[in-house]
């Protein structure tokens, strides 16, 4: 039987090892919050990742157009938590691109149709910069994937550099992020065109489009194929431009998608039949645009938009094309600009 004494320090002993316990599950709770965090993130981004089709099912650009500044942010306050989840820098790299093209691009060319150089200012900047913020999440991406000599920025020196640096990415899954980052990169190099250094870099977006499409060349609708007829349609044929290899890329991309992704229409007539001079390419593109119905669920907002631009570049196509001259009045041995080779 237990004395006072020795009860008392027993009771003392059984304190502390209570004390002791819960210090540790503490010390254990505050060590996994930051894991737990982690995790909730990466569920919320993976949330996220899945459910971005809904907004690529709308009708109403305008409301996505409102929609994608407040996800974006949000995506932007999980990479902090996460900054390497890649599902979450997959979407943010496609919101900030699409949010680009999709309708600061669109906003610009509206306005420089009203010659309103101010307004269209406003846009090319707001643009220039979407493009440009998907492109560093991109390139931190591949940096973390491949940190070596630098990751991007280290090799991106040289082009034969560079181009080792991109076979280091050998999983399909890859393919989407380099091709978002890809898209964001030579939209920036269209809207800056006048800046020698970002032309400078079209070699590089090339590289790293060609290996987009190695990885993954069915990735979204086919799009690493559409990305490099556009870049090879809108080169001047002096620096390497095709559009005969263009349009036979874009052609091959209708072709798998069975003609539901309007956009590659409206691509195939903007950049390749306006290069080409072929002005029945161009309107027989536009009018097959305006007259599809709501052909695909999963391309509604990108074919709404589509059809915004086939309906201005329609209105524009004097102003695109030089006028038809007769036959009886061409050079003789001389062919007009509509029937010249694309190849020549």
């Amino acid at each position: 039987m237990l004395t006072p004494s020795r009860t008392l320090g027993y009771r003392t002993y059984m304190r502390r090892e209570r004390l002791t316990k819960l210090v540790a599950v503490l010390a254990l709770v505050g060590s996994q919050a930051g894991c737990l965090s982690q995790i909730a993130a990466g569920s919320t981004a993976s949330i996220v990742g899945r459910g971005s089709v809904a907004l690529s099912r709308m009708a109403d650009p305008e409301f996505v157009e409102a929609a994608i500044p407040g996800s974006a942010a949000t995506l932007e306050s999980l990479m902090i938590t996460i900054p390497s989840n890649e599902i979450l820098r997959l979407t943010l790299t496609r919101s900030y691109a699409s949010f680009g093209f999709g309708f600061m691009v669109e906003h610009m060319e509206d306005a420089l149709t009203h010659d309103d150089m101010e307004r269209a200012d406003h846009f090319r900047a707001r643009g220039t910069a979407a493009f440009l913020r998907a492109r560093t999440v991109g390139f931190e991406m591949m940096s973390i994937w491949e940190p070596d000599d630098g990751g991007v920025e280290g090799n991106r020196r040289n082009l034969e550099r560079w181009r080792n640096y991109l076979r280091n990415f050998e999983r399909r899954e890859q393919g989407g992020q380099l091709f978002w980052t890809a898209y964001a990169w030579v939209n920036f190099i269209n809207l800056n065109k006048d800046d020698p250094d970002a032309v400078a870099d079209l070699p590089f977006v090339i590289a790293l489009a060609e290996r987009a499409k190695d990885l993954d060349h069915e990735f979204n609708d086919f799009a690493p194929h559409a990305l490099l007829a556009g870049i090879m349609a809108a080169t001047p044929p002096a620096l390497g431009g095709r559009p005969d290899l263009a349009m036979a890329e874009l052609e091959y991309v209708i072709q798998q998608t069975r003609g539901q992704n309007l956009m590659y229409r409206v691509i195939l007539a903007r950049n390749v039949a306006v290069p080409m001079q072929n002005r029945e390419l161009f309107r027989t593109q536009l009018q097959l645009v305006l007259d599809a119905g709501d052909v695909s669920e999963d391309q509604r907002l990108s074919n709404v938009l589509a059809k915004r631009r086939a309906r201005r570049y329609l209105a524009q196509i004097d102003d695109l094309f030089l006028p038809d001259m007769p036959a009886e009045s061409a050079p003789a041995g001389e062919a007009t600009a509509a029937e010249t080779p694309a190849s020549n």
